[in-house]
């Protein structure tokens, strides 16, 4: 058993020996073995790569088109969006709407029985009939057909008894001045008439009418009366106008007139007769009061 231990224990001294000299210097025969590395030659292959060609303005196009399509997608969502939100607020607008209102209808009124506090609702009261209307500041002016150029002019206030909103009775009186050349004279007039709204204020303009109107007029002179006939007879027929409200009223007429004198009338040689049947026009403005019988 010692034996073989010794010569393994030996082999493994001269083997560890053999190794530090070879690594310490050349080796010694027998104990030197040479190993040569073979040589290995290895041809790399030549690879070539072929870069394709790159059209530049096909390129550009494709990629201006890409931007196209995507910035027109952006617009569409951007739209969509505004578009889906104003649906949005308009439905919760309405539903807040909705519910205001049945809130509103659920809350009593607190001011239904009370009246306004600082300026209350008035509706203007219909007019009383009968009304009757008087002139304070009135004029008229006129003008006839024939010789001379016979003109008037002077103060004729209405008075008028209205009955209703349709009918109402005139007694017109008037003092004019008549021009007929170079000869003048005052009269004394009254215009009786019947009148006929055709139209009639509403509210605070309850009381005003528009109307047509007929009647008789008489003019009787009162000065030179040696150079007039006794009187002047004749009709006339118009239409006017009445605003009235707050106890006042303005009117306006016109009027177309016939005439012709009655009675004697002294005519000096070459001057026209006044008693000639004429044609003439009348402009009447009025302001004054109106009032409640």
């Amino acid at each position: 058993m010692i034996r073989p231990l010794q010569l393994l224990l030996l082999a493994l001294a001269t083997v560890l020996g053999v190794r530090e000299a070879r690594a310490q210097g050349p080796c010694l025969p027998p104990w030197c073995i040479e190993v040569k590395t073979p040589t290995v030659g290895v041809d790399t292959p030549t690879v070539g790569v072929q870069t394709p060609g790159v059209d530049v303005h096909a390129e550009a196009k494709r990629r201006a088109a890409i931007d196209a399509e995507w910035s027109a997608y952006v617009a569409w969502e951007a739209a969509l969006r505004l578009e889906v939100r104003a649906s949005i607020e308009a439905s919760i607008r309405a539903r807040l709407r909705a519910e205001a209102n049945a809130a509103a209808r659920m809350t009593p009124d607190l001011y239904w029985n009370l009246q306004p506090p600082i300026t209350p609702y008035r509706i203007p009261p219909a007019p009383d009939f009968p009304r009757m209307d008087v002139g304070v500041l009135a004029f008229c002016v006129g003008a006839w057909t024939g010789s001379d150029a016979p003109r008037h002019a002077g103060f004729c206030p209405p008075v008028r008894v209205r009955f209703n909103e349709t009918w109402t009775a005139a007694l017109d009186p008037s003092v004019v001045a008549f021009k007929h050349g170079d000869r003048g004279f005052t009269t004394l007039g009254f215009h009786p008439a019947l009148l006929w709204s055709f139209a009639q204020g509403v509210r605070s303009q309850a009381e005003s009418h528009a109307y047509l109107r007929a009647g008789a007029d008489v003019w009787i002179p009162v000065y030179e009366l040696a150079r007039t006939p006794d009187a002047f007879l004749g009709g006339h027929a118009g239409v006017g106008v009445t605003t009235a409200g707050s106890g006042l009223f303005m009117a306006s007429e016109v009027r177309g007139l016939v005439r012709g004198g009655v009675g004697s009338e002294p005519v000096p040689a070459g001057e026209a007769r006044m008693s000639t049947l004429r044609l003439g026009f009348e402009m009447r403005f009025t302001l004054g009061f109106t009032f409640s019988l």
